[in-house]
């Protein structure tokens, strides 16, 4: 009886756990119960299909042709969709690349060592096979080998890239038989000829690297993007090395959280037009930036990103690989939207672009690879195929000239650019106008591939009234054969100026002010525009052509590099509106153990072709030696000026004389500080290295007339604080100022933190800013006028008041010669006589006689 009953219980156990069991994995679905019955499968999971199978177009150079490709979701539910361009003949798929290696020496450029341990594992991502692609890396212009970017060669090897180090010049024949140009930091500079090779070479469909941040890379890299018309433009202060999560989407930064940078010595200026930002350093400066011009595609990192010493380091080897597929990926193919959801049943049309603009003839591939949810059909190709015939493209810079009013029987001149975007010689056979107050020249044109022409479009009002027009170019554009552009102007009378009184004179004790009114009156029938300067008697500006500067062999004589240069030279002479120097003496003053002049053979060659006289003297500062000098100019020093000289130089500057001001080391800044105390200038040098490189921050003065940018060669302090009466003229790329101005009784003072007017600084403007340094310098400081410049309506009039100012001035007659009213076009001229006595309080041998005039413009628009 226990043994039966025992064998019950153990059967109702297994019974118990079978039941379990079953309950727990066996048991069947509804689905199942209702596929045993013989149901459908189920029919939720969405189902796409794309039409059409293939796309393919045939066009002419700078054409451009969009077709439609037809997602549709035949399924049960939402499709969720994805389409990217690829190479044709190239397969993405998974790889498992190198380990990046154990760093243990310090890049080659000085930078620091990564601040954050290695990844220590082999890259695992989706990337595309590229094989048959070719990577031309120049090592002609000084940049390193290959040995410290061996984890992105391995790489690169490993998915069928070739790459070929060069030490050829870049030539379009070099350059023809390379998918991808890769130029790393540089210390030689680039010949036109090769920089007008590889902007070409890109426009045409090449992908090209710029990877570095030395000075020299950085004026090598700007020529390039300058010649391609790019939006990305090098900058040189530095930046902020460390990790970065400022990393944006892109192709290239899939999957891209981190970016290690070493130690940027430079930066990108922000983003504008076509430029996209990549990576911005931890500051939140940009370091990094693509964008397509033409065919091609661009890559900038103002860094060594991919080099060894970063490559184990947050994402960049991952960033790295994949700029080089999209650098090698087509930019003549495009698609919108990119991505979407189709609701069952649904479809929805993606626009797909072929663009042959700057393509050269011939047979272009690519993928289209829709990928989705469905779960038959992840991934779907569809090829495209683009045939394009070489033909010129022709581009104008506007389709609109606006000239405004101008006066009857003026002549205003404006500028259009025509530009040849093709691949074939583009004969414009024709340049006409349909109205007779518009003329053109050229009148035809014969351009090149990438070649541009300017055609000046003069207008030459005789009426009161408007001249609408049409300007028609005719070429052989296959596609775009006419081009007009629309002329519009408007013919008004002239303003009229009276100046009253013809002539001012005041008698005053040393240290008196006094001010008299100027009346301007327009008794014409526009406005006038006008603006009043004081200028030297017997000095007076005109056009001057000056010989261009020589080339620099030598490096500033405090160390600096000549190589950090962040402009182009400016390989003409210098034509400018400039003072007449004549009987102008400038002391270059060599009694504190600064260098001499050779250094600055192009600033002291305009003064002397201007009329001035340069005297280099190593005697020590005395008031008798400075009363034979308008103008004293001293550098870096490193003897200390006594507190006799300090005293004399003083006194000199405050009735009337011109210090220039130019230099930065730690000497320097001690021997000027102690300068500009004595005359209350209020301004102070600041030891401490400045940003260097081209800078734009520029504040309006007669010495920065027409000034767009500043090169600091190599800046080793600043200028702060500025305070009254001074005011800042320039500051460097980092927003510090550089250079000031400053009066002190009758004398004016500039003064520059860097050696700016030595010949390896003759960039950008620097040699215009040098030459209206001087005529500042050496200009009036007892008569000065307020305002300066305005605009009269027809019938109205201004009073400008000329303040006399004795103060620090010795005995004697003080003669400003004449003031001239000047009207662009054909208003006359009118001169007004200044003349001031000052009745001294001391003796009369001090008396010295000083001659200006007012320099007076105006101009009606």
């Amino acid at each position: 009886m226990i043994a039966k009953r025992m064998m019950l219980m153990c059967v109702l156990c297994v019974a118990l756990v079978a039941c379990h069991a079953y309950a727990r994995t066996d048991r069947p679905s509804l689905a199942d119960f209702a596929n045993s019955a013989g149901a459908q499968p189920d029919t939720a999971a969405p189902d796409v299909t794309v039409s059409a199978d293939s796309l393919s177009a045939a066009l002419l150079t700078g054409m451009t042709e969009t077709q439609v490709l037809t997602i549709e979701n035949t399924g049960g539910s939402d499709l969720t969709w994805e389409i990217r361009v690829r190479r044709a003949a190239r397969d993405f798929r998974r790889w498992r690349m190198t380990e990046a290696p154990t760093v243990t020496a310090a890049p080659a450029d000085g930078g620091g060592r990564p601040a954050r341990p290695l990844i220590g594992r082999p890259l695992e991502a989706r990337l595309a096979d590229l094989t048959g692609v070719e990577i031309l890396v120049d090592l002609g212009h000084g940049e390193p080998g290959l040995y410290e970017w061996s984890t992105i060669v391995s790489d690169l090897i490993a998915r069928g890239a070739a790459l070929t180090e060069s030490y050829e010049p870049v030539t379009p024949e070099l350059l023809s038989a390379y998918d991808v140009l890769w130029i790393g930091d540089c210390s030689d500079t680039w010949t036109p000829g090769e920089v007008a090779a590889v902007a070409a070479w890109v426009s045409g469909g090449g992908g090209l690297i710029l990877e570095g941040d030395n000075s020299s890379t950085v004026a090598a890299y700007n020529s390039i993007l300058g010649v391609l018309g790019a939006d990305i433009m090098f900058l040189q202060p530095d930046a902020t090395g460390g990790l970065t999560g400022g990393v944006y989407p892109h192709a290239t930064t899939a999957g891209v959280d981190t970016i290690y940078l070493d130690s940027p010595i430079a930066q990108l200026a922000p983003a504008t037009g076509n430029a996209v930002v990549l990576v911005d350093d931890a500051a939140g400066a940009l370091n990094t930036a693509a964008e397509e011009v033409g065919g091609g595609r661009i890559v900038a990192m103002a860094d060594e990103v991919f080099a060894d010493w970063n490559m184990g380091i947050a994402d960049n080897q991952l960033f790295a690989n994949q700029v080089f597929d999209w650098l090698t990926g087509p930019s003549w193919l495009s698609t919108h939207p990119q991505s979407g959801t189709v609701a069952a049943g649904s479809s929805v049309d993606v626009d797909v672009t072929f663009d042959a603009d700057g393509l050269f003839e011939g047979d272009y591939f690519a993928d289209l690879i829709v990928t989705s949810n469905d779960p038959d059909d992840p991934e779907i190709t569809v090829p495209a195929h683009l045939f394009v015939t070489g033909a010129p493209d022709i581009a104008v810079s506007s389709t609109l000239l606006a000239y405004g009013q101008v006066f009857i029987g003026t002549t205003v001149i404006a500028t259009l650019v025509v530009t040849n975007d093709g691949t074939e010689l583009l004969s414009v056979g024709d340049i006409s106008v349909d109205e007779p107050a518009y003329s053109v020249a050229p009148t035809s044109l014969v351009l090149a591939h990438g070649e541009s022409s300017d055609v000046e479009v003069s207008f030459t009002p005789s009426a009161v009234q408007p001249f609408p027009g049409i300007l028609t170019i005719t070429s052989d554009d296959p596609d775009e054969g006419t081009q007009l552009v629309q002329l519009e102007g408007e013919g008004v009378l002239p303003p009229d100026i009276g100046v009253t009184p013809d002539s001012l004179s005041a008698d005053l004790m040393t240290g008196e002010t006094d001010a008299q009114a100027i009346t301007i009156e327009n008794t014409g029938a526009s406005d006038l525009t006008w603006e009043i300067g004081a200028r030297e008697r017997a000095r007076g500006p005109r056009k001057w052509r000056l010989p261009e500067p020589p080339t620099v062999t030598a490096a500033p004589p405090d160390g600096g590099s000549v190589g950090r240069r962040a402009a182009l030279p400016l390989e003409r002479p210098l034509e400018a509106r400039l003072e007449d120097l004549t009987g102008v003496d400038i002391l270059w003053d060599r009694s504190h153990d600064q260098g001499g002049f050779s250094g600055w053979s192009t600033i002291i060659g305009d003064l002397t072709a201007r009329g001035a006289t340069v005297t280099m003297d190593s005697v020590a500062i005395t008031s008798a030696l400075l009363a034979d000098y308008e103008a004293v100019w001293t550098i870096d020093c490193s003897d200390t000026w006594t507190p006799q000289e300090i005293e004399a130089l003083a006194t000199w500057i405050t009735r009337g004389g011109g210090l220039i001001l130019e230099g930065d080391n730690s000497s320097t800044v001690a021997a000027y500080n102690a300068i500009l105390g004595a005359v209350g200038a209020g301004i102070e040098y600041s030891w401490g290295e400045g940003a260097y490189g081209l800078t734009s921050n520029i504040y309006p003065h007669a010495t920065t007339a027409g000034v767009d940018t500043v090169y600091l060669a190599d800046p080793v302090s600043t200028i702060l604080p500025v305070e009254e009466p001074a005011s800042v003229l320039i500051e460097d790329t980092a927003g510090v100022p550089n250079t000031a101005y400053s009066t002190s009784g009758s004398g004016r003072i500039i003064a520059m933190a860097d050696e700016m007017l030595g010949d390896w600084s003759m960039w950008a403007d620097n040699r215009l800013l040098g030459n209206q340094i001087f005529d500042w310098v050496t200009g009036v400081g007892w008569l000065s006028v307020a305002p300066q410049e305005g605009t009269i309506a027809a019938g109205g009039f201004v009073d400008v008041w000329a303040t006399f100012d004795a103060a620090g001035l010795p005995g004697g007659e003080y003669r400003h010669g004449r003031t001239g009213h000047r009207c662009f076009g054909h208003a006359p001229r009118v001169w007004t006589g200044v003349h001031r006595n000052d009745r001294a309080r001391h003796a009369r041998r001090d008396e010295r006689r000083y001659r200006a005039a007012f320099c007076e413009r105006h101009q009606c628009r």
